[in-house]
C-alpha cells in the first residue's frame, strides 16, 4: 500500500481525522532516507486532508531526542541531590537515572537530560524542532498543527518497579548500575542555590536537611520555597523555551506552523505532582494545548478513586482547568485501552470506547490521539476498521457541537499544591502515602473526595492553585473573576494551610457573598456541596452520569454521558424554555422536544441507555 493509499485508508476506512507522527528508523533524526520518507508521508497525509501533529521524541519521556541530547554533552544529564545518612558529606549530587522513570518505563531504559537545564532543552529543540522545520520546509511545516511532548518530568523520585514480565520486554540502551543504593533524592541543577538566594534572599545550604525531613513550621516553609522554585525553573527551562520557539517560528512563517502540546506524568496522583513537576498546573500552563493520557477504557473509571491510575476525574480536570484559566479551549488526551489489554482483558468494545471518551468531552477535552488498535482480525471481530470509524464519527459529531463552544463552570476547587510542597518528604523507597505523614493523606483524600463528589453531582468545576488564585479579582456582583470567566463558589479541601495573601482573599470572598466551602471532619463532603447544586441538573441524581454545560452563539448545550450499567430515566432541568434539539452522536439522529414545567422548573426528559451519550441544544 503506497503512502497515498495508506492516508486514504486511515481517513475513509478508519474514520481518522489526522495522524501524530515522527521520523523513524534506528538512526533516529540522522537518516536521509528516513527523513525523505517522513516528508513524503506528511505531504500525502495533507493531500488527503488529514491533520498532522508531530511527536517530538522516539519513545518517551521527551527531551532525549533518542539519546542525542546527551551525546557529547554528559554534563546535561539529569541530576539529583541525595541525603545519605551513612556518608560524609550527608548531601551530594549524582546523576538521576536508576530507580526513576527513565529506566523504569514501558519503552526503553536510557539516561535522561536535565529538564531544569535550559541548555538541554536548547539542544533538544535544535535536534528535533529545528530539524523538522528544515526537512519539511516552511510551506509543509506551516500545515503541521502541534508538537506533542510526552511525559517530561523531574526524575529524582522512585516510582516503583514494573513487573518482571514487562521489564524483560523493555530495551536497555544505557546499562543500569545494580550496585547503586536507593536514597532520598530531590531534583537538582547547577546554579540552583544561587537562584534560591536570588528569589528568597537567603542561603539554601544550611537548610538542606529540611528538604528531606523535619516537621517544624520552618522545615515546611523551606520545602515549600524549594518546590515552588523548582516549579518556576521547570517551566522556564523546559516548557517556555519550546512554546516560545514554536510561537516565534510561527510568526516568521506567516503565523503558520505547530504550537506546543503534550502532557506530564502521573496526573492521577496529587502527591506525585510535587517531585515530578513541582506544580502540575504551572507546568501544564506552559503548553498551548494542555493534555493528559488516559489509557483506560472502563467507562466507570472516572468515578473510582480507590485504586492507582483510576483517578480519572483528576487526570481530565487538570488540563481542562488550565485551558479555562489561561483562556484556551483545545485540550488533548492520549486515549486507549492499554490498561485493559495489559491486564489480560479483552479490548474495549465500541460502546466502552465511546463512553470513556465522551465523559472527558463533557468536561472539556477536545482532541484525542488514539492508542486503540484498529483491527484484531478474527481474534476479536468486534474491533475492526468499521468499529474505529464508528468511534471517530461519534467523536466528530460531539466536537461539531462543543469544540467551538465555551465550557460553563461556576465552581472552583482549590488545588492544594502549596500544602503538598510543604509536606512532601523524599524517600528511598517508592513514594506513596506510607512514606509520608498523615497530613498528606488527609489532604489528598479530601481533595479526591471533593473532586469526585462534585463530578458525581454534575457540578462542573475548575481546579485553581494559590498562584492563579492570587491573580483573581472579586467583582461587584459577588463573583471571582479570572481572565474572561467568573465563578460563584470556592471549595477548599480539609487540612490545608492557605498562603497569607490567599487567606486574606478568601476572607474577602466570604464578606462579598461568594460561597466558600471548607471541608472538615464534622460534615460529609456530600452534605458540604449541597449548597452548590445548580438550577440545571438531572433529577433524580445518578452518580454515573457525567455532565458538561457549554454555550455557543446564544445556545445552551448540555452533554450527558451514562457511564453506568443501568438505564437512566429522569429529567434535565434547564434555564431556557421552549424547543430543544436532542442529538445522539452514536447514531447521528436528531430529535425535537419541548420543555415542560416540573416543580416550577423547565425540564427536558432524559432517557439514557448504559454507555449512551446525548447532547441537548436549546433552539
Amino acid at each position: 500500500m503506497d503512502l497515498s493509499n495508506q492516508a486514504s485508508y486511515l481517513r475513509d476506512s478508519c474514520g481518522l481525522g489526522g495522524v501524530v507522527c515522527n521520523v523513524g528508523g534506528e538512526n533516529y533524526l540522522n537518516s536521509d532516507d528516513e527523513w525523505s520518507q517522513f516528508v513524503k508521508g506528511v505531504r500525502s497525509v495533507r493531500e488527503n486532508n488529514l491533520r498532522v501533529w508531530i511527536y517530538d521524541e522516539t519513545g518517551y519521556p521527551s527531551l532525549s531526542a533518542g539519546g542525542g541530547v546527551l551525546q557529547g554533552h554528559p554534563d546535561f544529564e539529569s541530576l539529583e541531590m541525595v541525603y545519605d545518612k551513612g556518608s560524609t558529606p550527608l548531601f551530594y549530587k549524582r546523576p538521576s537515572y536508576e530507580f526513576t522513570h527513565a529506566c523504569n518505563n514501558f519503552f526503553e531504559a536510557r539516561r535522561y537530560p536535565n529538564p531544569l537545564d535550559p541548555r538541554a532543552t536548547g539542544r533538544f529543540i535544535n535536534l528535533t524542532h529545528e530539524a523538522y522545520l528544515e526537512h519539511l520546509g516552511p510551506e509543509l511545516y506551516g500545515e503541521v498543527e502541534a508538537f506533542f511532548t510526552d511525559e517530561p518530568s523531574l526524575l529524582a523520585v522512585n516510582l516503583g518497579q514494573l513487573s518482571e514480565d514487562v521489564r524483560n520486554g523493555v530495551k536497555v540502551r544505557d546499562s543500569i548500575d545494580t550496585s547503586k543504593r536507593p536514597l532520598p533524592a530531590i531534583p537538582w541543577v547547577e546554579g540552583l542555590s544561587e537562584k534560591y538566594r536570588a528569589k528568597y534572599n537567603e542561603d539554601l545550604t544550611p537548610h538542606l536537611q529540611s528538604l528531606f525531613e523535619g516537621a517544624s513550621p520552618e522545615d515546611k516553609e523551606i520545602r515549600q520555597k524549594y518546590w515552588s522554585l523548582i516549579g518556576d525553573i521547570f517551566a522556564a527551562a523546559y516548557h517556555e523555551p519550546i512554546q516560545n520557539w514554536c510561537n516565534t517560528t510561527r510568526l516568521a512563517n506567516q503565523n503558520n506552523g505547530p504550537v506546543s502540546s503534550g502532557h506530564g506524568l502521573r496526573e492521577e496522583s496529587l502527591l506525585m505532582h510535587v517531585p515530578l513537576e513541582g506544580n502540575k498546573l504551572q507546568a501544564l500552563a506552559g503548553l498551548d494545548i494542555p493534555g493528559l493520557d488516559y489509557l483506560n477504557s472502563d467507562p466507570k473509571s472516572w468515578t473510582n478513586i480507590e485504586e492507582e491510575f483510576l483517578g480519572g476525574w483528576q487526570a481530565a480536570v487538570l488540563p481542562t482547568s488550565v485551558a479555562q484559566l489561561t483562556g484556551k479551549r483545545l485540550v488533548l488526551c492520549e486515549m486507549g485501552d492499554f490498561l485493559q489489554t495489559l491486564s489480560g482483558e479483552d479490548p474495549a468494545t465500541l460502546q466502552e470506547m465511546q463512553s470513556s471518551t465522551a465523559w472527558q468531552m463533557a468536561w472539556g477535552v477536545t482532541e484525542f490521539a488514539l492508542y486503540y488498535r484498529i483491527s484484531y482480525g478474527e481474534e476479536f471481530p468486534f474491533r475492526s476498521e468499521s468499529t474505529h470509524k464508528a468511534y471517530c464519527d461519534f467523536v466528530g459529531r460531539i466536537n461539531s457541537i462543543v469544540r467551538d463552544a465555551k465550557p460553563e463552570k461556576a465552581t472552583l476547587l482549590y488545588y492544594p499544591i502549596y500544602d503538598m510542597q510543604r509536606e512532601y518528604q523524599p524517600t528511598a523507597s517508592p513514594a506513596d502515602f506510607k512514606t509520608q505523614n498523615e497530613k498528606v493523606e488527609l489532604i489528598e483524600n479530601s481533595f479526591n473526595q471533593l473532586g469526585i463528589s462534585l463530578s458525581k453531582a454534575q457540578i462542573p468545576f475548575v481546579l485553581i492553585d494559590y498562584l492563579f488564585l492570587g491573580k483573581a479579582r472579586i467583582t461587584s456582583k459577588g463573583t471571582i473573576s479570572i481572565g474572561a470567566n467568573e465563578y460563584s463558589s470556592l471549595a477548599i479541601p480539609q487540612g490545608v494551610i492557605l498562603p497569607p495573601n490567599i487567606e486574606v482573599l478568601v476572607e474577602k470572598m466570604k464578606v462579598n457573598g461568594i460561597k466558600v466551602l471548607e471541608a472538615d471532619h464534622n460534615q460529609s463532603v456530600d452534605e458540604l456541596i449541597t449548597g452548590l447544586s445548580s438550577l440545571e441538573k438531572i433529577v433524580p441524581e445518578r452518580n454515573e452520569i457525567a455532565y458538561g454545560k457549554f454555550s455557543r452563539s446564544g445556545h445552551d448545550i448540555h452533554l450527558l454521558v451514562n457511564s453506568g450499567t443501568e438505564v437512566y430515566k429522569g429529567q434535565l432541568t434547564v434555564l431556557q424554555k421552549g424547543n430543544w434539539s436532542v442529538m445522539d452522536p452514536q447514531t447521528g439522529k436528531i430529535a425535537q422536544i419541548k420543555s415542560t414545567i416540573i416543580n416550577d422548573r423547565n425540564a427536558l426528559p432524559v432517557d439514557l441507555e448504559p454507555n449512551q451519550t446525548l447532547i441537548f441544544v436549546s433552539n
